[in-house]
């Protein structure tokens, strides 16, 4: 009889505990499904860039930006900004796959920017590069800076 007694005063204890364990793993599920599943699809990733990893201009450059995953592509958008008085154009080479994809040529002038919008394929190694140039034939690189990955 005594058996009976505790088995009965632990069965209603019992079915809270559970209950508990059981809305806690249904939460803990819910929360992996939403990280690991919907974010991807409703908030793609979004990833700094800067050129040379630099905050402020190197030789008078600077470029950064951000990279956004938007499916099987990536969206690299940013500013290329010269910052120095030398009498130089700014450019910047974007490389896909150690292969030059496009320059972005800013001949402005001082303290001017340009923008940066491109769509790539999210298998592509991109890279970029920061380069002075003439000013006013930017094929005819000057001075080069080693290349940049920033994505992957």
């Amino acid at each position: 009889m005594v058996d009976d007694r505790i088995q009965q005063s632990d069965r209603p204890s019992r079915k809270v505990l559970t209950g508990i364990a059981i809305a806690a793993c249904g939460g803990v599920i819910a929360l992996l499904v939403e990280y690991l599943v919907l974010q991807v699809w409703l908030a793609p990733e979004v990833k700094p860039w800067g050129s040379n990893a630099a905050q402020e201009a190197v030789g008078g450059v600077s470029a950064d930006g951000e990279l956004k995953d938007i499916g099987e592509q990536v969206k690299m958008t940013g500013t290329l900004t010269d910052r120095a008085n030398d009498n130089k154009a700014a450019l910047l080479i974007i490389l896909v796959n150690d292969k030059e994809y496009r320059r972005v040529v800013l001949t402005k002038g001082a303290h001017e920017s340009t923008g940066i919008d491109e769509l790539l394929s999210d298998t592509a190694s991109i890279a970029v590069r920061e380069c002075l140039t003439h000013p006013t034939d930017e094929t005819r690189d000057r001075r080069c800076r080693d290349p940049l990955t920033i994505w992957p």
